[in-house]
């Protein structure tokens, strides 16, 4: 029978990476104390590939309906607001609004600011239809402005953001990768545990090799692929 379901676990993973290195394999496997290292050294290096490119795995909407006379709201575990405890976005690069008393529903893009656009913008407490935001990412939860800050319409706006990458924390957890990066995170992981254990030379020059090979691999892959079309900046005209 066909399936497309293959998966690999934690422990899995880390028990493959130890096996390239040539450190331990199935008729010696490795303690717990060795598994806890590497765990700690797989998930130090997935926070880090969070910071390559733009997994589009990642790329989710977060709706939710603004607020009149607020115009400052918290993203992440302990935001007031229930649509907005899931996670703190790593990076929103768009939003839009869907306006309430439309049938259909209408949805318009918003600006993206900066923090200096934004900082420079005058009465930050005007009430009306937004039309531009500015996200900062901030620890524990980041914040995001809005201008102008709603009115009394129970406006929905939609951000299109980068959620973070799960840990794995269990050693039965799956990695929340599409199952494309298996062979990335492996060997990433046996190149991040060279340092670590005596590898010989030989075999971690192969390992680093092929580590930065397939994670290249994979971010070139992970690519849309729609055509981009260009336009100026008319703000800056």
């Amino acid at each position: 029978m066909t399936t497309y379901t293959y998966s690999i676990q934690r422990d899995t993973l880390i028990q493959a990476a130890f096996r390239l290195m040539g450190t331990f394999n199935d008729d010696s496997p490795p303690p717990q104390s060795d598994i806890t290292n590497a765990a700690q050294a797989l998930n130090l290096m997935i926070k880090q590939w969070m910071t390559r490119d733009y997994p589009l795995w990642c790329v989710t909407d977060v709706p939710f309906t603004v607020q009149q006379g607020v115009t400052s709201y918290q993203l992440g575990p302990t935001s007031t607001n229930a649509q907005l405890q899931a996670f703190r976005p790593l990076r929103i690069p768009m939003a839009r609004l869907q306006y309430a008393n439309t049938n259909p529903a209408l949805e318009v893009p918003l600006v993206k600011l900066s923090r200096q656009e934004y900082d420079l913008m005058g009465n930050k407490t005007a009430q009306g239809t937004p039309n531009s935001f500015y996200y900062d990412p901030q620890l524990g939860n980041g914040v995001l402005y809005l201008f102008l800050t709603p009115d009394s319409n129970p406006n929905v706006c939609i951000l299109t953001c980068q959620r973070p990458i799960a840990d794995v924390i269990n050693s039965t957890d799956n990695f929340d990768f599409p199952i494309e990066w298996q062979n990335a995170l492996k060997y990433g992981l046996a190149n991040e545990l060279l340092t670590e254990y005596f590898v010989p030379e030989r075999v971690a020059n192969r390992i680093e090799r092929r580590a930065e090979q397939y994670l290249n691999d994979m971010l070139d892959w992970d690519q849309e692929d729609a055509p981009m079309y260009l336009q100026p900046d008319m703000r800056r005209m």
